[in-house]
């Protein structure tokens, strides 16, 4: 089914927990058409059902536009979903001119708490070209990723916690370019709670043929708690991602490559892994963990002369970035930048602004400098 642009874009900002002061709706759009989309993309929507952003997220959402208006007998489903209190259909729908989700009273969640975690979908399709600049979108050729992220920035002592914008940066790339990871074996660090698995994984099921499978896919990060979130996210049923068997999920410690014996971490790296791309993103938040990430890149490319990495990089401050480059060559690698046009980012209407700065993404390409014959 095909949709007006500007609703497809609401629906995926509702799914991707948008904050609600980034959402807009042009008044041209708001008429029962609006109301007939939002009631089947999103309160009929069994998927939200299931997966649904927090109680507050929906509140504030029916509450943000009050031109969006829902009549009471769609607006009691809302409230019986959160309060098991009496269904009604959703048949007979009609849109009200008087009658609109801010004049409702619903129960209300303590403001002292910090915000829950939330389900959040992410909506990608493949060649993301296709409908780049198309009036009306067919939702049913997008595939999702479904995800529990935590809406805070810090949580458990933690960053692993939630998905950053470099992730978004470094999935539309892939997307884009599959070659990078289909048909590979494919080493993620830092994977977090699994947002660029769940890509990555999707793309290796959709265009390797059934008889094929050569790709495998190792996640990894340091953190137990964040691998196991990003186990449960990669395997949620509603995710292509669910029933891939050549994905495994691992620690990994950088810190391993700075002892004096790291051989046992070599021989994971080369031996059991064996990747021939490794990818990551927005591994550099923390200037001291760059000897570590910089000597595990090191160790893996000690074997395979193809090998490289893909790394997207939010530039936070310049001081970090220079240290990282300069690191690298130090180590013998050579850092060469991808140019990728933010403009034409399939995710960059689901960024949260007043967290991320979207024009301070690198992506890099690295290899090992190769020895010059005698």
């Amino acid at each position: 089914m095909s949709i007006p642009r500007e609703i497809f874009t609401l629906l995926r900002q509702y799914a991707a927990v948008v904050p609600i002061f980034q959402l807009k709706l042009d008044d041209s759009h708001v008429n029962q058409l609006t109301h007939d989309l939002l009631v089947q993309h999103i309160i009929a929507n069994p998927h939200f059902e299931s997966y649904p952003p927090t109680l507050s997220y929906r509140q504030s959402f029916w509450k943000w536009n009050p031109d969006i208006e829902i009549d009471s007998q769609v607006f009691a489903v809302l409230v019986e979903r959160d309060t098991g209190r009496h269904v009604f259909s959703l048949g007979n729908s009609r849109l009200l001119i008087k009658h609109n989700a801010s004049n409702i009273s619903v129960p209300s969640l303590p403001i002292s708490r910090p915000p829950a975690p939330s389900y959040a979908t992410y909506y990608w399709r493949l060649n993301p070209e296709c409908d780049a600049n198309a009036p009306s979108i067919d939702f049913s050729q997008y595939i999702s990723a479904t995800l529990l992220e935590s809406r805070t920035l810090i949580e458990s002592g933690t960053t692993g916690l939630r998905t950053w914008l470099a992730a978004f940066h470094l999935a539309h790339y892939l997307i884009c370019h599959p070659e990078h990871v289909v048909n590979k074996r494919v080493l993620e660090l830092g994977s977090g709670i699994g947002f660029l698995g769940i890509v990555v994984g999707s793309l290796q099921m959709s265009l390797e043929p059934d008889a094929e499978h050569k790709s495998f896919l190792h996640l990894t990060d340091v953190n137990s708690d964040v691998v196991s979130r990003c186990i449960k996210n990669v395997r949620l049923p509603s995710n292509k991602t669910s029933s891939n068997t050549r994905i495994d999920f691992g620690s990994l410690d950088w810190s391993d490559a700075l002892l004096p014996d790291h051989s046992s971490l070599r021989r994971h790296l080369q031996a059991d892994i064996n990747p021939d791309v490794i990818l990551g993103a927005d591994l550099v938040f923390d200037p001291s963990l760059i000897p570590a990430l910089i000597s595990t890149l090191s160790l893996a490319f000690e074997s395979g002369s193809q090998r490289y990495a893909l790394i997207a990089l939010n530039v936070r401050k310049e001081e970090t970035h220079a240290l990282f480059r300069s690191t690298a060559l130090d180590h013998g690698l050579i850092i060469e930048d991808i140019k990728t046009p933010t403009e034409r980012n399939d995710f960059r209407d689901i960024v949260n602004w007043s967290v991320d700065h979207v024009d301070s993404v690198r992506l890099l390409k690295i290899t090992r400098r190769r020895e010059q014959p005698n």
